[in-house]
C-alpha cells in the first residue's frame, strides 16, 4: 500500500487507528463463513468477486477520513497494477520460492502472487501450502485480518474444495503478521520481495546517512529491503516518482544502487483516478558486496542512446527563486519582487515598470533572465512555462519560480530558449524526466538544447 500525497505534516503512522475499518472486515469474515458452510451461490460468487477486487479500498475511503489514510499510507494497489508489478517474479512464485510484502495492507499484492499458486487436493492443503510461501507485514491488525480472509476467499474462488477445520481464521497464513517491518529485527528473510510501501511523510531517523528532516516513508522501506536482504533477493516495488527524479533523493538513489543491481525502471503514470501522484515500477536484485559504481540518474536508466551533448546548463545558470514571503523577514534593500501570479506566460516584461518593491535578506538577480513556473505536471499543455525578465533593476524572485540566467548576458538567448520550451520535444522529455507536481532545478538544467 502507499500514501499518495506528500503531506508536509508529520504524523507517526504507527499511532493511526483503523478501527473504523473493522466492521467491513467483519462483513468479509461473515461472507467467508457463509461460503464455507454452503456451496457458493451466484450471489456469493458476485460478493467474492467484489471482495477480491477494488471493494476493500472503496470501503476504506468510505469509512476512514482521508487525512488518516494519508498519514498512515493506506492506499491499496489495484488489481491491474498488482498484476503488472509481480510479472518479473511469476516464475519464482510458480517454483515455490517464498515471497514477502513488507507493507501488505489488505493483501492485493499477495493475492496477485497467490493467483499463480497451485490448488491442492482440498482447501485445507491449499491454504497450508500457500501459508508456507506467502509472507506479509502491516502495522494495522484490521488489514492483516482482511488479507487472510481474502486469501481464503481466493482459494475458494479458484476451486479449492472440502471442509475447513473449525479454526480461527487468524491461525491461517502464519507468516502474515501484524508487525512493523522497519523496526522488527526478528522478521524472516525470503528470496522475493514485492511491495508498494507507504508514501507518508516521516522524520528521517537519526542514523539515516543520506537525508535529514522529513522524507517519504517509502524511501526507508526500500533502504531496509536492500540493506537487510540476502544476496540475489529479487525486489519489485511500486514507488512515488519523487524517489526516481527528486533532487533531494539523489543520495538515496546512490545508496540503493550501492546495495542492489537496478534491473529496470518503468514509468506508470498516475496511481489511480482518485489519487493524484505519479508512480513507477522498480525492479532490482540485492547484492552480496556493495557496488562501487553508484548511479542517481534513474530517469534515463533504460535509455540506450547517449546523453545529449548540450543541455540548458551549458548556456544558462539555473537556480530556484529564494524568496519565501511568509518566512523571510522584511529587511534588506528595496527591489522589484516577482511571483508567478503577476507574470504573463510566454511574455517579455520590463521589471523597471509597475512592479511592486519588496525587501528580503536573500539573493537578487540582475536582468536579463527567464523564469519558469515550478508548478508542472504530466498532461499540462506546457511543462515548462516561461517569462523573460528585462530591465536595469535587480529583482527578488519567489520560491515557486526557477531562474534561468544566460551566461552570455544576452536577451536573445532567453528568447531562443523560451521558444524552445513551448515545443513538444520539451514536453515529452520532461514527461519522462520528472512526473512530480513541481519541476526541479536538476530537471531544467538537463533539458537537451543546442543554441542556434
Amino acid at each position: 500500500m502507499g500514501n499518495m500525497k506528500n503531506d508536509k505534516t508529520f504524523v507517526n503512522p504507527s499511532v493511526t487507528s483503523m478501527d473504523q475499518y473493522a466492521p467491513y472486515v467483519d462483513a468479509l469474515e461473515e461472507l467467508t463463513v457463509k461460503v464455507i458452510l454452503s456451496s457458493p451461490t451466484g450471489i456469493c460468487s458476485s460478493e467474492i468477486e467484489l471482495a477480491l477486487d477494488g471493494q476493500p479500498m472503496q470501503a476504506l475511503r468510505e469509512r476512514v477520513p482521508i487525512s488518516t489514510l494519508k498519514n498512515s499510507g493506506a492506499f491499496f494497489t489495484h488489481h491491474t497494477l498488482s498484476d503488472k508489478l509481480i510479472e518479473p517474479i511469476i516464475a519464482d512464485i510458480k517454483e515455490g520460492i517464498p515471497v514477502k510484502d513488507p507493507a501488505c495492507g489488505t493483501g492485493n499484492l499477495l493475492l496477485a502472487c497467490a493467483r499463480h499458486l497451485p490448488i491442492m487436493s482440498d482447501i485445507n492443503d491449499t491454504v497450508t501450502a500457500w501459508g508456507n510461501q506467502l509472507y506479509g507485514h502491516d502495522i494495522h491488525p484490521e488489514f492483516i485480518r482482511a488479507t487472510k480472509i481474502r486469501l481464503l476467499l481466493l482459494a475458494i474462488e479458484r476451486g479449492a474444495k472440502g471442509p475447513i477445520p473449525d479454526t480461527d481464521i487468524s491461525e491461517f497464513f502464519p507468516h502474515i503478521q501484524e508487525s512493523d517491518y522497519l523496526v522488527d529485527p526478528s522478521l524472516s528473510k525470503v528470496n522475493c520481495i514485492v511491495v508498494n510501501p507507504p508514501y507518508s511523510i516521516v522524520q528521517a531517523p537519526a542514523q539515516c546517512s543520506w537525508a535529514s528532516g522529513i522524507i517519504s516513508n517509502a524511501s526507508l522501506f526500500m533502504e531496509k529491503c536492500v540493506t537487510t536482504s540476502d544476496p540475489n533477493t529479487k525486489i519489485v516495488a511500486l514507488l512515488p516518482d519523487v524517489l526516481r527524479t527528486g533532487s533531494r533523493y539523489s543520495k538515496w538513489r546512490e545508496m540503493i544502487s550501492k546495495h542492489a543491481i537496478i534491473e529496470s525502471i518503468k514509468i506508470i503514470g498516475q496511481f489511480d483516478k482518485l489519487t493524484d501522484i505519479d508512480v513507477f515500477l522498480l525492479r532490482m536484485t540485492a547484492m552480496a558486496l556493495p557496488n562501487k559504481k553508484t548511479n542517481d540518474h534513474w530517469w534515463n536508466l533504460n535509455e540506450k542512446a547517449a546523453l545529449p551533448k548540450k543541455v540548458v546548463k551549458d548556456y544558462f545558470n539555473v537556480n530556484v527563486g529564494p524568496v519565501v514571503p511568509h518566512r523571510d523577514p522584511d529587511k534588506g534593500t528595496w527591489y522589484p519582487f516577482i511571483h508567478a501570479k503577476i507574470l504573463t506566460p510566454w511574455d517579455t516584461v520590463n521589471i523597471d515598470t509597475k512592479f511592486k518593491k519588496k525587501r528580503y535578506p536573500v539573493t537578487t538577480f540582475k536582468p536579463p533572465f527567464m523564469v519558469v513556473r515550478r508548478t508542472s505536471r504530466p498532461g499540462d499543455k506546457y511543462r515548462a512555462t516561461g517569462t523573460i525578465i528585462t530591465g536595469k533593476k535587480r529583482v527578488y524572485v519567489e520560491n515557486h519560480l526557477i531562474v534561468i540566467k544566460p551566461i552570455s548576458g544576452k536577451v536573445s538567448d532567453c528568447k531562443q530558449l523560451l521558444s524552445y520550451l513551448k515545443s513538444d520535444a520539451v514536453n515529452k522529455w520532461l514527461d519522462k524526466r520528472i512526473r512530480c507536481r513541481h519541476l526541479t532545478v536538476g530537471a531544467v538544467k538537463n533539458i537537451p538544447w543546442i543554441k542556434s
